[in-house]
């Protein structure tokens, strides 16, 4: 039997025009998906430390036991996304009955977040 060297490139040529794009097609949708993630890793990120600075911001105000409790929380949502100095969290949870020390502490901890953005 004989092969047909036209043939042959043209049914390779056929297979490679039909699995070249579904290829690609996958590749692309796993680079979308890693940006994605990505993108939500981000979101979250920002989304913490605007809480903790919002609960802050609100605990200085009214020095409230509730809002006390709620900014020691957002303090500890940092840690997944910032590396944070755990004095600095020790010193801001220990003293977090004198508003003075939740002030300046906060500010030093902000300031550093701030640069990890």
């Amino acid at each position: 039997m004989k092969i047909d060297f036209t043939i042959t490139i043209s049914v390779i040529l056929a297979l490679a025009a039909i699995i070249s794009p579904i290829i690609v097609s996958i590749i692309n949708n796993k680079y979308q998906l890693k940006l994605k993630q990505i993108e939500n890793y981000d979101i979250a990120k920002r989304n913490a430390l605007e809480k903790y600075s919002s609960t802050v911001g609100e605990y200085i105000t009214y020095n409230s036991p509730k809002r006390k409790i709620d900014m020691i929380n957002y303090l500890y949502g940092l840690i997944p996304y910032f590396e944070i100095d755990f004095e600095n969290i020790k010193r801001i949870v220990d003293g977090s009955d004198n508003v003075e020390i939740v002030k300046q502490e906060s500010n030093k901890l902000l300031e550093n977040l701030k640069k990890q953005l």
